[in-house]
């Protein structure tokens, strides 16, 4: 059976290897918070690349990806967060600050498909919404995370969700373009989840 996603899009700079990795787990986990301006940099660069309709990104409205109070005090930042309002600023978007995650979760890292999901269930809250709703986070996994969240955005009037991500965990077998080589080796264009095509608006 195909899983539902209630996101529209998904988009990341890169796959989660290598160094790359390493620089977002030093952002994330070892508060090197100097990374955010040039991750931010990427990031926006990948985001622009995309077409929106309408009246472009400045009618949308930019989410960080909502993070347990628990954790964001032992953390003391939420990275997406930090992502998120710099992309809102470069677009020249709203930030909205009223989604949020109102039950505490074990972390995700160990846990299956199926457990996250599981785990993830109705853990957000949000306002009621219009228009298109931009989701930004660190590394999309399995997306349970941001999947229960766009749920929630949907349920609350968004039409459309982007998510966009510094990374991407790689799944075997699929066809997904590495969109960093691709801008600096000339490779295919980038695709979504689903190994469509992202035809870009511009390129560097």
């Amino acid at each position: 059976m195909q899983r539902r996603h209630y996101y529209d899009q998904l988009i990341s700079v890169s796959d989660f290897s290598g160094p790359w990795s390493e620089c977002i787990k030093g952002f994330k986990y070892r508060a090197q918070l100097s990374l955010a301006r040039p991750l931010t940099d990427l990031l926006l660069q990948r985001i622009r690349h995309l077409q929106v309709p309408d009246h472009g990104w400045a009618s949308w409205q930019v989410i960080g990806m909502p993070m347990a109070r628990r954790r964001r005090w032992r953390r003391g930042y939420n990275q997406a967060e930090l992502l998120a309002q710099r992309i809102a600023c470069g677009l020249g978007a709203p930030y909205l600050t009223t989604v949020k995650r109102v039950i505490h979760t074990p972390a995700l890292e160990k846990q299956s498909r199926l457990e996250r999901a599981r785990t993830m269930n109705q853990v957000f809250t949000a306002p009621s919404l219009q228009g298109g709703c931009l989701v930004i986070d660190d590394v999309f996994t399995t997306g349970a995370s941001v999947n229960e969240l766009a749920r929630t955005l949907r349920t609350q009037g968004a039409q459309r969700i982007v998510v966009a991500t510094l990374a991407r965990t790689p799944i075997n077998g699929d066809n997904h373009c590495n969109w960093l080589g691709q801008v600096f080796h000339d490779t295919l264009d980038a695709t979504d989840e689903t190994g469509n095509p992202q035809r870009s608006a511009k390129r560097w």
